[in-house]
């Protein structure tokens, strides 16, 4: 029986050997940016079948197995370093402390001192003993225990999340799509305000509502829920809008998104009841120059101007600064600047598992930050007819396994 037990020892501290750990996890992670790599230019269908392949389930198992054994090995010795010091050396300073030069006058402020910097104090005649982080060697065990459960959670996030951009436009309503929130998005009321009328906004926010839902007021990267998911603001532009007549009928009527950072950013518009190709570019707040392009002041959607050239094939066929309502005579044809209006770009998100992930993340990165930044240290501090004396030992618990 005892060898029995002895072999199961054994197995068990290979099965979570710390080296044994970093192989594994190297190896993970290189399988895991293959799959990001490829993620990159083939389908979702396809990166989801090469994550459950038997070598990369095998890789998550056997890490699996070694980090819950590196927890079982681990935690009897971090819970054998919890305890409190006891039968410290009398002489000073004790062994393994380093001696210091007091901070203190007394032991009642010393005890004062330590007591607010959450040490523990004990005290004796002429001699005082605080501990803080006694329970530091435990933090790096449940570190690695939350892996197991952080990475599978990270793999179904990334694997099953659902994602659709939707660009909506000041009062326009978006029908429900079946392969988003299954509800209607509509926007109004866009508030962008600039940065010194730079390029750049410093708030951003648009009424949105769901489905029949009362608008709500969001701003940049706030969601609302929406189809079992969230809907977020993420940016937005311009929307010029343009008309095609020929003579009194309508031809083509054509909503566009403009870049964010006009002027100079031009576009190319290609209208299906025009041969031409229109490059337009957007002034929010211009002015007209005679022979000039348009000065643009700011970019509040104040005086908004439409510099347009228009060429068949190659050959240019006209140009012209428009303001709201007026026209390019084009062959023919009138080209109107009709609208000019904001759009927001949204996103429809469903990730159930992105936030599990986030909550185990977050736990990880706490019981990782409490193992490297509070080791446990330990004062001694003693009071004699030379004054007073201290000494200070720090014991870092930065290894998962002792190599022992």
């Amino acid at each position: 029986m005892s060898r029995l037990l002895s072999l199961a020892g054994a197995t068990l501290r290979l099965l979570g050997h710390r080296r044994l750990a970093d192989v594994l996890l190297v190896a993970w992670a290189t399988w895991f940016l293959q799959l990001v790599i490829f993620s990159q230019a083939s389908p979702l269908a396809t990166v989801q079948a090469m994550g459950t392949m038997w070598m990369f389930l095998g890789l998550y198992l056997a890490l699996a197995v070694n980090l819950v054994a590196c927890f079982v090995v681990e935690l009897p010795r971090a819970l054998a370093r919890t305890r409190p010091h006891a039968g410290i050396d009398a002489s000073f300073p004790p062994g393994g402390f380093e001696a210091l030069t007091p901070q203190w006058s007394s032991l009642d402020l010393a005890e004062a001192a330590l007591r607010r910097r959450l040490y523990r104090v004990k005290r004796e005649e002429g001699r005082l003993v605080a501990d803080r982080g006694r329970y530091a060697s435990v933090f790096g065990p449940l570190f690695h225990l939350v892996l197991p459960l952080l990475l599978p959670a990270i793999v179904f996030s990334v694997s099953t999340r659902e994602v659709l951009g939707v660009p909506v436009g000041e009062g326009e309503t978006i029908p429900a799509m079946t392969e988003g929130p299954g509800e209607s998005l509509t926007v109004t009321d866009i508030h962008p305000t600039y940065l010194d009328d730079e390029i750049f906004f410093t708030h951003l926010s648009a009424k949105v509502a769901v489905g029949d839902a009362a608008p709500r007021t969001v701003t940049i990267n706030e969601s609302v829920p929406a189809g079992g998911g969230e809907v977020r603001l993420k940016s937005m532009g311009y929307l010029p809008g343009l008309e095609i007549w020929q003579g009194e009928q309508l031809v083509e009527r054509s909503l566009f998104k403009a870049n964010l950072f006009p002027p100079g950013t031009e576009a190319e518009v290609s209208l299906a009841g025009s041969p031409h190709r229109l490059f337009v570019t957007l002034y929010p707040d211009g002015s007209k120059r005679p022979g000039l392009l348009p000065e643009n002041r700011t970019l509040e959607l104040e005086n908004p101007l439409l510099a347009v050239r228009a060429v068949r094939g190659a050959l240019p066929v006209g140009s012209g600064v428009l303001g709201l309502g007026e026209a390019l005579e084009l062959e023919g044809q009138r080209i109107v600047f009709a609208r000019a209006d904001l759009w927001v770009a949204l996103e429809w998100v469903r990730d159930p598992w992105g936030k599990v992930a986030m909550l185990l993340g977050l736990i990880a990165l706490l019981l990782l930050s409490l193992k490297i930044f509070w080791p446990r240290t330990t004062w001694v501090i003693v009071q004699d007819g030379e004054g007073l004396k201290a000494a200070r030992r720090i014991e870092a618990f930065a290894a998962l396994i002792d190599d022992e």
